[in-house]
């Protein structure tokens, strides 16, 4: 029957799709990388950035800043295209003052790249997509 197969593929598509979640959910987990965007404090920071041999970006943000609600859903989906691959974390500049000034972000977005703890590299301003695409790409092969 026609409908037969349709119904057919989807359910073996169903499968595929439920067998890699499973693997990306054991692969994250494993890992004991955190998945998504971290939000940072000044005594969380340290440890989320030292913590692994993999790239780390932490976005400086301002909740008044519109260029930064901007970028939300582009670090979003980074963080969602790379997990396991690179780390996220933002860190709010009016509530982490003491990072800020660290850090010498004196504006924002500031996104701030650490692999192995050390600074790599440093943007300042909203970007597009694809220009954090080609930075943690590079950065992940570093």
């Amino acid at each position: 029957m026609p409908g037969e197969e349709a119904f057919e593929e989807d359910e073996e598509l169903k499968r595929i799709k439920e067998k890699k979640l499973k693997e990306l959910s054991k692969r994250a987990s494993s890992s004991n990388m955190p998945v998504g965007i971290v939000t940072l404090s000044e005594e969380s920071f340290d440890g989320f950035v030292s913590h692994s041999s993999i790239p780390v970006l932490i976005d400086f943000f301002a909740v008044w800043c519109p260029p930064c609600r901007m970028m939300e859903p582009v670090m979003e989906k980074l963080a969602e295209e790379f997990a396991g691959k690179v780390a996220f974390g933002k860190v709010n500049v009016d509530e982490n003052t003491e990072l800020a000034l660290r850090f010498d972000v004196s504006a924002v977005p500031t996104f701030i790249l650490f692999k192995n703890g050390k600074m790599l590299g440093r943007i300042i301003g909203a970007r597009d997509y694809e220009s954090f695409k080609e930075i943690l790409e590079e950065a992940i092969k570093s």
